[in-house]
């Protein structure tokens, strides 16, 4: 199968200081076993702003593609206080990204350990 001359890396694509979609790349503030995290400011937008890519590729596991599609429809759908606001998203053939409003509360792990969930 050809590869399409076109389309650019995903690595390439998404690098501190890159504009994707209005979207200013800052630092990578997470990398886990399926997605990166990366912190981002956009015009019109007064919040603090998290764009979470996938790990694609061809040493990476089709599951963590399939998860972040799914955690995409879902996100979309959800309308909470305890969900991050959803704020956009990119193609997901050429420029998989979803952009959230930064969660600004400790992780909920840290609040049980606490003993802060009442």
């Amino acid at each position: 199968m050809a590869i399409a001359p076109g389309i650019e890396a995903v690595d390439d694509i998404f690098q501190e200081g890159k504009v994707v979609d209005g979207f200013v790349l800052g630092k990578e503030v997470h990398r886990g076993g399926m997605a990166s995290l990366f912190s981002a400011t956009k015009e019109g937008i007064d919040v603090p702003i998290l764009l979470k890519i996938p790990r694609v590729g061809k040493d990476q596991p089709v599951e963590s593609l399939i998860s972040f599609e799914t955690e995409l429809t879902i996100l979309r759908a959800l309308k909470s206080p305890y969900v991050p606001q959803y704020l956009g998203s990119g193609n997901m053939a050429t420029r998989p990204y979803i952009a959230n409003v930064e969660p600004t509360t400790r992780p909920f792990f840290d609040e049980a350990k606490g003993g802060n969930c009442n």
